[in-house]
């Protein structure tokens, strides 16, 4: 039995997902033998609910075209964008390239088709299974507006607009363009230490240049600051321990210049953003819920703050989430989740959940948001230019076919929208945990950044050396955690552990598969505390 055929029986197993996979039957139909995976357009209406924008005759441009989306949105040219430079291709992953195999190659034509037949078997079901339980649980409780976040939110915010023609609910959908980093700029003035901690938060790959990029500050600015506290420059790339993050974090804390220069940013930011936001319609009196992929619930906490300081304390804000893995704070909203959440019976679906993999299959048509500018009296966002390297459109356009053909068998009957949460959870775990070798090669090749300044991309599954297969141990893991702690980060991790297991030869790919399980086991013990 090959994944296709894993996923169909997973999808034909659950009554709740029976239209589901009539959809999928249908997609895979209309694949055929070994004809063009590409669907024809799913006839979305092509213009936002906001108003189109002009400045002097001309839209504001972003890199490459964004479909269904007239809130346009500027370039950068600020050192945020890979500091400085362009953003890197790395060999072996760039759209337009076959990708190597030890015994062959996969060609794009064929990566294509494989990323075909996930969508439509994997991440089109879930995601709009996920989607469908918002609109529902949304038009409940009287929602009548809803704000899809950048960007993990573009292409949920395609699959309602595509399913509300059959629900018709009377619902807004609304396209939100913010990030963690544009928030965090803008969330200086009002709580510097958090805005501090996230600058000095720890990472995969994390240097100076890297922590300072987090500041949103010109590159001139971050460098002035660094030579003002001391660091060479020879030093600016070298990658950081939890130590000499700690020790840049006192450092910045009792940097003067680098206060005023925040809050001078700060203050700029919060005015534009602010602005943005009542141009979106947030304070305009309609009930409110923003949609998002979740985590950490980091999002919200930055606009409930926000929302409080500058909309004359508006709170009670709400927010739909695919999982949120830690408990909010009670003053920052309602957090409602579909998959996971950090109650106990829920806990652990979040064990056997790998976000990264989640975030690729969101991946949107443009660059991420770093800022916001004024013109002509309008406040717009500022995006890093967007380059494609994977087959994140052809992505998009699959899980929109999906979408539209599942709505269709919703005319007349639809699934119960609390069941779908578990429903999909075989589905989930089947892609996430046991992927085929084509597939952990395809979706492994995506160049992802773990950090939000996206200063370096990696494959989402790192190829592992036998270094870093042994010190990925559990148990090495967990002994260098202990004793090792204020160490440097001496190895490679993979962003998605179980797609860099199954590209190893044997019998490294099975002992890794193994020490999943351990890890797993670990997390549950965990989370039982």
């Amino acid at each position: 039995m090959n994944q296709t055929e894993r996923y169909l029986a997973i999808l034909a197993k659950s009554s709740a997902l029976a239209s589901f996979h009539r959809a999928t039957r249908e997609c895979m139909d209309a694949l055929g033998d070994g004809s063009s995976a590409a669907p024809e357009n799913d006839g979305s209406p092509q213009k936002n609910s906001g108003t189109a924008r002009k400045i002097g005759g001309r839209p504001l441009e972003i890199g490459g075209s964004l479909r269904n989306n007239d809130a346009r949105a500027r370039e950068t040219n600020s050192s945020l964008r890979n500091n400085g430079n362009k953003p890197r291709k790395i060999a072996g992953i760039s759209r337009k390239n076959d990708i190597p195999l030890s015994d062959g190659v996969i060609t794009a034509s064929k990566a294509i088709k494989l990323i075909y037949r996930t969508s439509v078997c994997a991440s089109g079901p879930v995601l709009t299974a996920y989607v469908y339980w918002v609109l529902v649980n949304a038009h409940k409780q009287g929602v009548k507006r809803l704000y899809f976040l950048a960007r993990d939110g573009r292409v949920m915010y395609e699959i309602a607009r595509i399913l509300n023609r059959t629900l018709k609910f009377s619902i807004e959908f609304r396209y939100l363009y913010v990030s963690r980093l544009a928030l965090r700029r803008a969330q200086y003035c009002l709580n510097p230490e958090e805005a501090l901690d996230y600058i000095c938060r720890d990472g995969l790959q994390i240097s100076l240049k890297v922590a300072m990029a987090r500041s949103g500050l010109p590159e001139a600015v971050c460098c002035e600051i660094l030579t003002e506290l001391g660091y060479l420059r020879g030093s600016w790339d070298t990658l950081l321990s939890g130590t000499a993050l700690a020790e840049l974090k006192m450092r910045l804390f009792r940097c003067q210049n680098f206060h005023s220069a925040m809050s001078e940013d700060s203050r700029c930011q919060l005015s534009l953003l602010c602005r943005y936001l009542a141009q979106e319609g947030i304070g305009d009196g309609k009930s409110f819920a923003f949609v998002d992929s979740g985590w950490t619930g980091s999002i919200q906490r930055s606009l409930a703050q926000i929302l409080q300081y500058s909309f004359d304390g508006l709170s009670g804000i709400s927010g739909f989430y695919f999982g949120i893995q830690s408990r909010p704070t009670a003053d920052t909203g309602e957090y409602y989740c579909f998959y996971f959440s950090w109650k106990r019976e829920e806990r652990e679906r979040f064990i056997h959940f790998n976000n990264n993999l989640f975030e690729c299959w969101c991946m949107a048509e443009h660059g991420m948001t770093v800022g916001y500018l004024e013109e002509n009296g309008q406040v717009f966002p500022v995006q890093k230019p967007y380059v494609p390297l994977w087959h994140e459109k052809e992505q998009a356009d699959f899980i929109r076919q999906y979408a539209c053909r599942l709505a269709a068998f919703w005319e007349e009957e639809r699934p119960d929208a609390d069941v779908l949460g578990n429903a999909v959870a075989p589905l989930l775990r089947m892609a996430m945990q046991r992927p085929e070798r084509e597939e952990a090669l395809v979706y492994g090749s995506i160049p992802f950044c773990d950090d939000s300044t996206e200063a370096y991309l990696n494959p989402l599954a790192f190829p592992l050396s036998g270094w870093d297969i042994f010190y990925n141990l559990t148990a090495v893991r967990i002994f260098t955690k202990c004793f090792l702690h204020s160490g440097k980060r001496f190895f490679r991790e993979s962003c998605w552990k179980e797609g860099s297991c199954t590209l190893l030869p044997q019998p490294f790919s099975v002992l890794m598969l193994l020490d999943c399980r351990l890890t797993y086991a670990v997390k549950k013990l965990r989370r039982q505390e």
